[in-house]
């Protein structure tokens, strides 16, 4: 009788030390050149240290179906999502209803958005971009934002996308290759970001003599991944403030920075992020006018 009691009082502080379990997907393949395996070991070092900050557990799903990652968010299944930018605008319709909070890894401590610059060589016989129509193109490899300022400059300048207007386009796995190639001659345009061009032209300020920036794009891309956090899942949102605060102090976090090349973590504005949605609809307008 004596254990049957203990065993009672046992189950019923178990229940109330357990913590309510929250789901996170993330789909991680494409975005940085580390292997999966690498990023999801980190992530998982993240959640299971998020647990000493909080009353709940996030259990964290690595997804291979963008499809079924929004599905799960939609449904109630998933309190969190991340997922590639370029993946989040495409389903913006369907996922609008139910976002509360969006977060973005970034360049520049100072701001969650960044811009992109369209660079070529500075010579006499190149003066315009239309100069070097026919030539070769580079873009980052994981950054699909890139690829679309590309393409909506050149639709809306000449009328003709990526594959039309340049002979071949070439990715590369970070910006300080593209530059320089660009540099020696071995490709006639390439796109960075403005953070990576500033940091470029300090360490080697002869690219500032060799090369130009022929067009600039707004200053309203974030980083090629957002988090994003469903409506009414106020302890989730409130772990992830708290974690992103202190980001340069957490030592998994410090890890997966390294890993993406990033300075932190900021919140997306939503009002940011409807600019953005307002140019990737220009630009699929432009795709179907000119296509």
């Amino acid at each position: 009788m004596k254990s049957s009691f203990i065993f009672i009082l046992l189950v019923f502080f178990s229940s109330l030390w357990a913590k309510d379990v929250k789901y996170a997907a993330f789909y991680t393949k494409n975005l940085v050149k580390v292997s999966d395996k690498d990023v999801q070991a980190v992530i998982r070092n993240i959640l299971d240290e998020q647990e000493k900050y909080s009353n709940i557990k996030l259990k964290e799903e690595f997804v291979t179906s963008i499809d079924g990652m929004i599905d799960g968010f939609i449904s109630q299944k998933y309190a969190l999502i991340s997922l590639n930018t370029y993946d989040v605008l495409n389903n913006h319709p369907k996922l609008h209803p139910y976002v509360d909070k969006i977060w973005t890894i970034t360049k520049d401590i100072n701001s969650s958005k960044q811009r992109y610059y369209i660079v070529i060589q500075n010579k006499t016989s190149v003066t315009t971009l239309q100069d070097v129509q026919k030539g070769v193109v580079a873009t980052l490899r994981f950054d699909n934002m890139q690829k679309m300022f590309l393409e909506t400059y050149l639709l809306e300048h000449f009328h003709q996308d990526t594959q039309h207007f340049f002979r071949e386009h070439l990715t590369f796995s970070n910006a300080n290759k593209e530059l320089l190639k660009l540099f020696f001659g071995k490709i006639d345009a390439c796109v960075v970001s403005e953070h990576s061009w500033r940091i470029a032209t300090e360490l080697n300020p002869q690219l500032k003599k060799r090369l130009k920036i022929v067009a600039k794009s707004p200053d309203i891309f974030p980083s090629i991944s957002l988090t994003l956090i469903r409506k009414n899942e106020t302890e989730v949102k409130q772990l992830y403030e708290r974690f992103t605060k202190d980001a340069q102090s957490i030592k998994n976090i410090t890890r997966l920075l390294l890993i993406y090349k990033a300075q932190g973590v900021k919140e997306f504005k939503k009002e940011d992020f409807h600019m953005l949605s307002d140019y990737y609809q220009h630009y699929l307008q432009l795709k179907k006018r000119y296509e």
